[in-house]
């Protein structure tokens, strides 16, 4: 059974992250698994995905979920008004996206990490103020009694290192959408344990535990990812962060835009920033 979470700004506040629970319908979820799918057989055939040498399990779909015209049936699903009143209520009314978004098939890396621009420096604006810019995810499969989901340390955005807080699987199902700022400490791709589903273990230790022990997936892991941001300085030093950064501008290369996505963003009162001019050259996913 999936667990009761608080949703809303102090909660996020207090704890780093925030659980909007049964967002999404099953049907909703089995058609998003049905986009994915189909995305991912044209872009195999088509060679347009990447896959790290280190995880050849994991398949990511090149460009942002924007450049996935059928996904437009649903708003993108990050665009769905039902996320996008979520991330309001979190971080107020204006929201910006910057083409940061994925989508994910299959087994990832793990390991506690933050996705702030300053990690690495103590000092850095991000530690100053209330942060204003979070990632949210849509998993298309129950990770409430099946592995594969996000892992998180309470409250550990309050902390500059991501070795502190309490570590928490976080037991989501089909239809939760998951919002944590990207200054909280987090792994994905939890592991749970036969006999001890409950236990929460260090992702170092996770990728030793052999598959006989592990509690599988449900299904083949699809997952979306997408970063909105409050207008701010936190928001444009990560933007001015993403700008140096070759693989980053690469993808900005790769989002998707038309006219159309411009006006459903604006219905949902979602500002889209292009970083670079040649924001959107390439489209490599869209339907011909």
């Amino acid at each position: 059974m999936s667990a009761k979470y608080e949703f809303g700004r102090k909660t996020l506040a207090r704890d780093g992250f925030s659980i909007a629970q049964g967002v999404f319908s099953r049907g909703d979820i089995d058609t998003i698994r049905q986009i994915i799918a189909k995305a991912q057989r044209r872009a195999i055939a088509q060679q347009l995905y990447d896959v790290d040498p280190q995880y050849p399990n994991l398949t990511m779909l090149r460009g942002d979920i924007l450049n996935i015209n059928e996904m437009a049936e649903i708003d993108y699903a990050v665009f769905d008004k039902r996320v996008t009143d979520c991330a309001k209520e979190l971080i107020g009314p204006h929201l910006v996206y910057h083409g940061d978004s994925t989508v994910q098939i299959g087994e990832g890396p793990r390991g506690f990490h933050k996705d702030n621009a300053d990690r690495t420096d103590r000092a850095g604006l991000d530690w100053s103020g209330e942060y204003g810019v979070l990632r949210l995810a849509i998993y298309t499969q129950d990770h409430s009694e099946f592995s594969g989901g996000l892992k998180v340390r309470l409250a550990s955005h309050k902390y500059f290192s991501h070795h502190r807080g309490h570590s928490l699987n976080l037991s989501t199902s089909e239809g939760d959408v998951v919002f944590w700022y990207l200054t909280t400490s987090h792994s994905g791709n939890f592991v749970r344990v036969r006999g001890a589903p409950g236990l929460c273990i260090h992702p170092r230790v996770e990728r030793m535990i052999p598959a006989n022990l592990r509690v599988p997936e449900q299904l083949q892991r699809m997952a979306i990812f997408c970063t909105l941001g409050r207008p701010g300085p936190h928001l444009d030093h990560y933007i001015s962060y993403q700008s140096k950064r070759a693989d980053v501008r690469a993808h900005w290369r790769n989002c998707g835009e038309s006219n159309a996505i411009e006006t459903l963003a604006a219905t949902r009162g979602i500002e889209i920033r292009k970083p670079v001019e040649d924001y959107g050259a390439s489209n490599s996913l869209k339907s011909q």
